[in-house]
């Protein structure tokens, strides 16, 4: 149980590091928020709120994996050679764009799921 107990420490200290460090992740909730309580106004149904919540989740979990990536690409980037003619390594650079577009991708189904619930909502 202690270990669980740790686990739970160890999770919540990483959602707190990423909200301290990424910009991204602090205006998404912000905005995010807003949403929601503009939500609790329109009377949502209860299938609107789910996919409101699971899709701004997934969200966040895209988003903190996609730093989690981006720090470890970096601790290995310090420890690798450079060359005089590449700044980064083209694997590394892949990994982080790679995981740049998965949020992307995620941050566009929010938007998405926002559209279809409010806009026959308010026209």
């Amino acid at each position: 149980m202690l270990k669980l107990w740790k686990s739970f420490g160890y999770a919540r200290h990483g959602l707190i590091d990423a909200l301290k460090t990424e910009q991204s992740l602090r205006l998404f909730a912000l905005g995010f928020s807003a949403v929601l309580l503009v939500s609790y106004f329109y009377h949502l149904t209860l299938v609107e709120w789910m996919l409101l919540l699971f899709s701004g989740a997934l969200f966040v979990a895209v988003e903190l994996l996609n730093t989690a990536m981006e720090h470890a690409v970096d601790v290995i980037d310090e420890h690798r050679p450079k060359s005089s003619d590449q700044d980064f390594h083209k694997g590394l650079k892949a990994a982080k764009d790679i995981a740049a577009a998965a949020a992307l991708v995620t941050l566009m189904l929010v938007l998405a799921v926002i559209l279809i619930i409010f806009v026959p909502k308010i026209f």
